[in-house]
């Protein structure tokens, strides 16, 4: 790992003690890491082990989930060194060092790698509500209201999914019919309807920032977000289109 890493800073023109800095604030876990490198491309990549479990029958499946490329670790561990303050990276770095959900949280993190400077950026927030709540994302401009941030990366749709064309797959299908259903696109707004509370909407923005590797269709994407109760969740929606998937957005309460 910190050889990878060393290798990628001198590629982008960053300061070798960077590269170090953060190697060092990995937990043991990570930093023993085995990175490879492609043998076409050269690309580096850092193998953790494991497998999308849950499938039926016993089935496993290995996916690239399992090799992330290291440029995208370095991308958010830079972001996060960069922008953090030492209570929200040590708790981003502690986050990361948990394999089975690692490389869900790393796109989850992606969300401050385009947030401008000028804003500050915390992790793990209290909504300071009667439930004792928090949020993952609080970013805070110089000016203009607060945006709070719950961020999402879900897996139980690929893993429906998955579990739906098994079959098929099984039965030496090369091509997956394009007329095989997609999964309810209500599952990605699970949890996201009661996580926030009323809030002016001048003063603070909620929403959700939620990556799938599912591209739903965006009419299905829509029907589920106006499925949404709008008496308990009045938020209004918007949408960033981009791969991988759609990363679907639940913007302002409005009341």
């Amino acid at each position: 790992m910190q050889t990878g890493l060393r290798e990628i800073a001198e590629r982008v023109g960053a300061p070798i003690e960077l590269a170090e800095a953060i190697y060092e604030s990995l937990p043991a876990g990570l930093r023993s890491v085995e990175v490879r490198r492609d043998v076409d491309s050269g690309a580096l990549s850092y193998h953790l082990g494991g497998l999308i479990d849950r499938l039926d029958g016993g089935a496993v499946v290995w996916a690239n989930r399992e090799a992330p490329a290291l440029n995208r670790l370095w991308d958010c561990l830079v972001a996060c060194h960069l922008r953090l303050d030492k209570r929200s990276l040590e708790l981003v770095i502690g986050q990361l060092a948990h394999v089975p959900s690692h490389k869900e949280f790393l796109e989850e993190v992606a969300i401050i790698r385009g947030v401008p400077a000028g804003v500050r950026l915390d992790y793990e927030v209290a909504l300071l509500d009667d439930q004792g709540k928090t949020v993952d994302w609080q970013l805070t401009p110089a000016r203009g209201p607060i945006l709070l941030v719950e961020a999402k990366a879900r897996s139980a749709d690929l893993v429906q999914h998955l579990n739906q064309i098994l079959p098929i797959i099984r039965a030496g299908a090369k091509v997956i019919d394009t007329g095989v259903k997609l999964p309810d696109a209500t599952l990605l707004f699970r949890s996201i309807a009661d996580k926030f509370p009323a809030r002016q909407p001048g003063l603070f923005l909620q929403g959700a920032w939620i990556v799938t590797s599912i591209k739903h269709h965006e009419k299905e994407l829509l029907a589920a977000f106006e499925a949404i109760d709008p008496d308990e969740t009045p938020l209004r929606y918007s949408r960033h289109l981009g791969a991988p998937g759609i990363r679907a957005e639940a913007k302002w309460r409005s009341r």
